[in-house]
């Protein structure tokens, strides 16, 4: 008996060395020297030069070069960097050599270093109205981050960006979050583009709010109303702001839902945010895959369209259809003009919404008789608005109205979408004769081919369906509390101004574009100081003032919208030269303040469990777990189910856990195990991973059946 004892407690301690042989080579495996890293600290204050720190760790090279890469070809973005400066890990300076687009660290001791530099308060194109690239101002900063952030030539295994700034500020951005101002950036589709092809904001928040949106979370900052953030929620409109915040980010997930399921994939970051725009500056739009502007109700139309463009527009290098062909416009512009209304009256369930469609027509017309379709906003929007319609319709007619232009866009996505290898005229030739059965080449050549076509596209005979809807929409729009109430409600006026905007040379910001889409009516001020007081004016005053503003003839103003269902009136003129000379006021809204959700935010960037364990989000074991999270959990339907499960379930687990140390030894050697699995999948792959624990697990059983073979040898021989 004795003698069986004794083994039974050999076989015992075999078994338990054996298991801490395992944990004693997953914590010697996990503690060895981390990936290379980056950590950008960014600080910033009101008014000042920003500086960035880049800490680099884990790389082991004598020399490292960092560079802008910024996509815009015309902007020269590294005048908004200097002060740059290296130092080793004694603090101790090394030397750079400049580079055309950058610097070189020259590093002997290859050890860890950091990289300092400052960036610009407010960098723009040059000669361009408004449009700004870097901005930091009393009310708060924005910037591209392809202008800001400098990226290595050798490819880091992880990076984060802590935010130094004004208390007061709130971040928008769609990196991970890890708390304290303290992000990671997504690991797919890769480090850079999680980084550079972002935007960052900030500015004093009224109200915050974050909702899952079939996986990926939905942030909508609201900035509070000053000479840099506009306002998005007006009481006019009779609702809250919070219900207001909650529509806004339905409609961007529903259309963002709209268009994955016609195309099969989100290009677009595993985060997502919405904030409120500018006024005073036109920053440049980024990318739609990572943020959305948020306009007043009155632009609802603006959600799909821009949305879209995280499939679809070559100003987006992230995007993943496009179309090289000299009319590209008609693609890149016209097709995400044209679902503005599409898709805001399905959305919506209100068809006033098709009517946001008609102000394409009129403008199309309108250039056309002055020789204005080359005109970049025209031919981009308008013109480009009609191209599609025409193309959607000829779909439905070439195939019994069973396909439409949803059906081109989900083969050219499938085809050229997923590998972005771009598509020319003749492979959209080829898409289109299969999805209709017909060869739609001389249609194509007649309509489409070239950046103006030979012929106006036939949309004649449809736009008398959209007629009722446009009248609805333009008196919607023009008792509105935003920029169009300069027209007092009155039709005519918003025709004017689109007279006025089709020959103004100032841009972007003031063209027509930016009276079709409910924008803003820029020119009414103009008209006023011309035309004079109300008692003298006549058709031939109108069309004399409207003649010289433009430099053309005007003496079909008033017959040519008649005929094109919106009749001018010199008695609107008349009205509305009495009515604005008065002042309106706007009531102040309210502010709501909507508490952050903690959807794969806070703990960690929601690694609840192992962040309470180990104490920081930032140690080694916790960004290992939550890169596996990012990397392959979230990139699979099941695996987001298990997260969402997770962050639902393990808040007071990991509370319970962080106030007993016994409890956070005991989690740390239990966590040791999936740590190991997280560790091995990211650097070795799955399939890898999963031969060392077949393995490993095979092992244990060859061990176990030996100890059974021992056992009973042990039994016969000796008992």
């Amino acid at each position: 008996m004795r003698n069986k004892i004794v083994y039974q407690n050999s076989a015992f301690s075999l078994l338990l060395g054996f298991f801490l042989m395992i944990l004693t080579f997953s914590y010697s495996v996990l503690g060895a020297q981390p990936i290379p890293s980056l950590t950008y600290t960014v600080s910033l204050q009101p008014n000042q030069r920003g500086r960035v720190e880049i800490a680099v760790q884990g790389y082991n090279t004598s020399s490292m070069s960092f560079r802008i890469l910024s996509t815009d070809t015309v902007l020269n973005a590294i005048l908004n960097i200097g002060d740059a400066s290296a130092y080793d890990s004694q603090n101790l300076p090394l030397s750079l050599s400049p580079l055309s687009n950058g610097w070189r660290v020259n590093n002997p001791g290859r050890g860890n270093f950091t990289f300092k530099y400052s960036f610009g308060t407010s960098l723009m194109r040059t000669g361009e109205y408004g449009t700004y690239f870097c901005r930091v101002s009393p009310d708060g900063a924005f910037f591209l981050n392809e202008v800001v952030f400098l990226y290595p030539d050798e490819l880091p295994g992880r990076i984060e960006v802590v935010f130094q700034k004004p208390s007061s500020w709130t971040i928008g951005t769609s990196l991970t979050p890890l708390g304290n101002d303290h992000y990671s950036i997504p690991s797919a589709p890769d480090l850079k583009s999680g980084l550079i092809y972002d935007s960052t904001r900030m500015g004093v928040a009224e109200a915050v709010a974050t909702e899952n949106c079939g996986g990926t979370p939905i942030t909508f900052i609201a900035y509070k109303p000053t000479s840099s953030y506009e306002r998005f929620w007006y009481p006019a409109y009779g609702n809250s702001q919070v219900q207001q915040m909650q529509e806004y980010i339905n409609l961007n997930c529903n259309s963002i839902n709209y268009f994955k399921s016609i195309f099969g994939f989100w290009p677009g970051s595993d985060r997502y945010w919405i904030s409120t725009f500018s006024t005073g500056v036109m920053e440049r739009p980024t990318n739609y895959d990572h943020w959305m502007q948020a306009w007043p109700r009155e632009r609802y139309s603006q959600v799909p369209h821009h949305t879209l463009h995280a499939w679809i527009w070559s100003g987006n290098p992230q995007a993943s259809l496009l179309f090289n062909a000299e009319e590209n416009s008609w693609f890149h512009e016209g097709i995400p003009s044209y679902y503005e209304s599409k898709l805001t009256a399905v959305l919506t369930g209100n068809t006033m919404w098709r009517g946001a469609l008609y102000p394409d027509y009129l403008i199309t017309k309108r250039a056309a008789k002055f020789g204005l379709l080359k005109k970049g906003s025209v031919n981009n929007y308008a013109l480009g608005c009609m191209r599609a319609l025409a193309m959607d319709k000829k779909i439905a007619e070439s195939t019994s109205g069973k396909k439409s232009l949803d059906h081109l866009l989900t083969v050219l996505g499938q085809r050229y979408g997923l590998s972005k290898t771009g598509f020319n005229r003749d492979e959209m030739l080829n898409t289109l004769t299969e999805v209709t059965g017909s060869n739609l080449n001389n249609f194509y050549q007649s309509y489409f081919s070239g950046q103006v076509s030979s012929e106006l596209p036939p949309v004649d005979g449809y736009m008398i369906d959209y007629l009722g809807n446009f009248l609805q929409w333009l008196d919607y729009q023009l008792t509105s509390q935003t920029y169009m109430n300069q027209a007092k409600g009155f039709r005519t006026m918003f025709l004017i101004d689109i007279e006025l905007a089709l020959h103004d040379s100032i841009g972007y910001g003031s063209d027509e574009h930016s009276t079709a889409t409910a924008s803003g009516l820029y020119h009414l001020d103009k008209f006023r100081n011309a035309i004079g007081n109300s008692a003298s004016v006549t058709k031939e005053k109108v069309i004399k003032t409207l003649s010289s503003l433009t430099g053309v003839d005007q003496s079909d103003f008033f017959e040519f919208y008649t005929v094109l269902g919106v009749t001018p009136s010199v008695n609107e003129i008349m009205a509305w030269l009495e009515k604005s000379s008065t002042t309106t006021t706007t009531v102040p809204p309210t502010t709501t303040t909507i508490a952050p959700s903690s959807e794969g935010g806070g703990g960690g960037g929601g690694c609840f469990i192992a962040t309470a364990a180990y104490g920081s989000p930032m140690e080694y074991h916790v960004q290992i777990l939550r890169d596996f999270r990012d990397r392959y959990l979230l990139d699979h339907k099941l695996g987001k189910k298990f997260v969402n499960l997770y962050y639902q379930a393990t808040p007071q687990i990991a509370q319970a856990i962080s106030k007993s140390e016994t409890l956070r030894f005991l989690t740390r050697w239990l966590l040791i195990p999936f740590v190991g699995v997280a560790y091995l999948t990211i650097n070795f792959g799955i399939m890898t991973t999963l031969l060392i624990i077949t393995l490993a697990i095979l092992l244990l059983i060859s061990f176990v059946w030996v100890l059974r073979k021992t056992d009973i040898f042990f039994r016969h021989y000796y008992f």
